[in-house]
């Protein structure tokens, strides 16, 4: 956006140079997805040092997400699958936990052999901003009205 190559981007951190304007326009939580008679299947939420030590499934194209686990949770092991179809059948199949969240919920089924447990650390939890450039504004005003 610096250099006029993006004219709009969705970020996780808040812009904080008057140069920019922006909106909140979503926030998304992780989630931890377990096998079915996981001990903390029962839990209302857990944390990432509770699950740290434990291998799980993960995809490898997470973007900041991916820091946030392997940040979180130094004692695990990642086993990840980059195909999107093959990582679905693998967790199908696999008694490891893997993640996934709100914003997934809404788009996609849990499968019949998860239970999703929220993530109790505030990592776990981002916000979205939509961000033009402050002399730009005026061109987005719509867009930004409609988010």
């Amino acid at each position: 956006m610096e250099n006029n190559v993006y004219q709009l981007i969705v970020t996780h951190t808040q812009p904080n140079a008057a140069q920019y304007f922006y909106k909140e326009c979503g926030k998304e939580s992780l989630i931890f997805a377990l096998p079915k008679g996981h001990r903390y299947t029962r839990r209302k939420s857990l944390s990432f040092a509770e699950m740290d030590g434990e291998n799980m499934l993960l995809l490898p194209d997470i973007g900041f997400w991916h820091f946030v686990c392997t940040d979180k949770m130094p004692g695990s092991r990642f086993l990840t699958q980059s195909d999107r179809f093959s990582f679905n059948e693998l967790v199908q199949a696999s008694s490891l936990p893997s993640f996934t969240s709100d914003l997934a919920e809404k788009y996609t089924e849990t499968p019949r052999n998860r239970v999703n447990i929220p993530i109790s650390d505030e990592e776990s939890t981002v916000t979205y901003y939509l961000v033009c450039k402050a002399v730009k504004k005026k061109a987005f005003l719509p867009l930004f009205a409609a988010v």
